[in-house]
């Protein structure tokens, strides 16, 4: 398995049910389907449990035991009904695919003589019964529990989603959300050295349920020097784990000396043999650690794709220790934004900078109120050596 390929579909506005179908019917592999993540309009959690539990019956009734990891994101698709992000890889001889279970999560491995690669989806809490902390720490539990079952460190994990109901509200203890999810993250990490730097990542608001989480892990099996895992920092921007506490809304945890910080990497790539993809993580107008403030939704793009293009370029991504002869190519990307009437303006600068990318547009709440936009995506490039 070299690369993941990514499809993007969308269906009109209808009844769940039949946008369901709709959008399901529309699918047409061409490899092995290994996540699936489904956007949509969900009013509360109870409306949101009844369409995941729609949603996830009709993919296990498609696809039986060997079903792709499947989430339900609660973020509604701008101008559409019901948004489907589909992931698949193409196995090579020597890889075996086999579809697991660790409590109420579904997961996929794909393993070879050289490496191990984790799929997991739609890792969740119980989103009626407990508080956000709660469903916080259940989910980081439910993690620990799937990696000790692989036997696999934390550090494998290259991508991570992070889904997060309402991530902007400040509970009562005047706690912010998002300082709550990354306080139980950290802790969570301190299980590892990360030695190899954090996943890539993206945090990201959702309108219902709780807190949700995908990742992808790698980890190599062989002595080969085949696969290869670097983090690929931004100059143009602080580490996110190494933001100051100046720019962490909200107020501390009481057991904590300090407010933790955004555990993830500005992107990870992976290198096999002589082919590398780049995992992007969300990405902001962000310069250095300051948001782009009291900036239109032109201004917030432009900068946004500046970040991401010197982010992914041959310059930066030799000075992350790959030998690349070009800039890596976008393969696709995911825009979440905070007004959906901003897609056509947005949608022209994206067209005029990348030409006909597949991109879908989500209406998200992000983590600093006054960013309009944040982009995540992936890209890939050749290594220099194997030209």
């Amino acid at each position: 398995m070299r690369h993941l390929t990514y499809k993007l579909y969308e269906t009109n506005e209808n009844s769940f049910e039949q946008m369901i179908t709709h959008i399901f019917d529309a699918c047409r592999p061409e490899g092995i389907p290994v996540r699936w993540v489904l956007f949509g309009a969900a009013k509360n959690n109870d409306s949101y449990v009844e369409q995941r539990d729609i949603a996830r019956k009709e993919v296990l009734r498609r696809f039986g035991t060997e079903a792709p990891v499947f989430s339900y994101v609660a973020q509604s698709p701008c101008e559409v009904g019901l948004t489907l992000e589909v992931h698949e890889v193409v196995l090579e001889k020597t890889e075996q695919i086999h579809y697991k279970k660790s409590g109420d999560t579904c997961y996929i491995t794909v393993e070879s003589p050289q490496a191990k690669r984790l799929f997991v989806g739609g890792v969740q809490g119980d989103v009626s019964g407990n508080n956000f902390q709660q469903q916080a720490e259940e989910v980081f539990a439910k993690l620990g529990t799937l990696m000790r079952q692989e036997q696999l460190p934390l550090e494998s994990i290259v991508r991570q989603w992070n889904y997060i109901e309402r991530i902007t509200e400040t509970e009562t203890s005047g706690r912010q959300r998002y300082q709550i999810f990354n306080d139980a993250r950290s802790r969570f990490y301190q299980q590892s050295t990360w030695g190899n730097g954090y996943p890539a990542a993206t945090g990201i608001g959702t309108q219902a349920g709780g807190v949700l989480i995908g990742l992808d892990a790698l980890y190599p099996t062989g002595k080969s020097a085949e696969t290869k895992i670097v983090r690929v920092d931004n100059p143009l921007q602080v580490a996110a784990h190494r933001y100051s506490q100046q720019v962490l809304i909200g107020n501390k945890d009481s057991f904590l000396a300090e407010k933790t910080t955004p555990k993830f990497e500005r992107a990870k790539a992976i290198s096999y043999g002589d082919e590398a993809m780049v995992y992007i993580s969300g990405t902001a107008a962000i310069r250095g650690e300051e948001s782009l403030r009291e900036a239109d939704i032109a201004r917030q793009t432009i900068m946004t794709c500046e970040n991401i293009e010197y982010l992914i370029s041959a310059a930066n991504l030799r000075q992350s220790g790959m030998s690349v002869p070009k800039d890596a190519s976008l393969s696709h990307l995911r825009i979440y934004l905070k007004h959906p009437h901003d897609r056509p303006a947005v949608e022209q600068i994206l067209k005029k900078r990348y030409g006909s990318l597949p991109i879908i547009f989500m209406k998200a709440d992000i983590c600093r109120d006054e960013l309009l936009i944040e982009m995540e995506g992936t890209a890939y490039f050749q290594l220099c050596n194997k030209v």
